[in-house]
């Protein structure tokens, strides 16, 4: 009991910020290292007034969202808990890190997709915040961040449906250009992207630490979250082992709050978990 009431209140993404120096280059507006904590941004543009949805063609860009490194500087954050290289997440992918990667709009239209703007920024993971091991990937980014699962390329509303940011999107993903946007989006299936890590490799069963850098080379990458993969949630509010009616019933008792019927551990219980209780019931 004791155990499963710990995991529950881990959170997916880094909770701590443990180093920052900004290094050289890093804009000035994009120097608060707490915007990488929490989730990633699925609005943004408040800071001109101008809000709409984070998707592949449109990334988060307001200082609130982002925290900067530059030449030479180095982000570190922490886990309230460990991460696992656990092979049996989806595609093997155990963590994600989100930018403001984004693609081109070769159609500007929202139709489809060409070349990937991404800033780079290396990747290193550590159990004790002593002993490293860098992983492939760009920090910043090699697969955009996708806010809601059913908003358009530019859309200002919310969508409906929140994308899945401990869900890993299709690794083949990385490397693809000139997609339509109906194509991308079967690459995503209910993720929200982030760079994927596989921790597999680095000598570690688990790790707590993450640290972003840029060596040389290149202009600042910014950095939005980096989170903990899980397995997709199934439903099962009261940890029955099944998925019933009655979990659709606590989802509804909890709505607004959070705890257990979090399930898409976004913070607040709300019309995201009420499908996925829906759908596994």
């Amino acid at each position: 009991m004791m155990l499963s009431l710990l995991l529950a209140s881990a959170s997916p993404f880094a909770q701590t910020m443990v180093i920052y120096d900004p290094g050289l280059g890093a804009n000035p507006e994009y120097l608060t290292p707490e915007s990488a904590l929490g989730p990633p941004s699925r609005l943004s543009g408040h800071c001109l007034n101008a809000p709409g949805c984070v998707t592949p063609l449109v990334p988060a860009f307001c200082p609130e969202e982002l925290v900067a490194v530059g030449i030479g500087g180095q982000l570190v954050l922490a886990f309230d808990h460990p991460v696992a290289d656990d092979p049996q997440n989806p595609f093997g992918i155990d963590l994600l890190v989100f930018g403001n990667a984004f693609y081109s709009d070769p159609s500007l239209e929202g139709l489809a997709v060409g070349a990937l703007f991404s800033e780079g920024g290396h990747i290193e993971v550590s159990p004790d915040g002593q002993i490293w091991a860098e992983v492939p990937g760009a920090a910043d980014g090699e697969v955009p961040t996708l806010g809601y699962l059913d908003a358009t390329a530019y859309q200002v509303p919310p969508g409906l449906l929140p994308s899945d940011f401990t869900l890993p999107a299709d690794p083949d993903l990385v490397g693809q250009t000139n997609l339509t946007w109906d194509e991308l989006l079967e690459f995503y299936g209910r993720s929200g992207g982030g760079t994927p890590v596989d921790l597999a490799g680095t000598g570690f069963s688990a790790i707590q630490f993450v640290r972003i850098t840029l060596p040389e080379g290149g202009s600042a990458i910014e950095i939005d979250a980096v989170a903990d993969v899980r397995a997709p949630a199934t439903g099962d509010v009261n940890g029955d082992g099944i998925t019933t009616f009655q979990d659709v019933l606590e989802v509804l008792a909890a709505w607004g709050t959070t705890g257990p019927a979090d399930l898409d551990d976004d913070g607040d219980v709300g019309f995201s978990d009420l499908l996925i209780a829906l759908a596994g019931s």
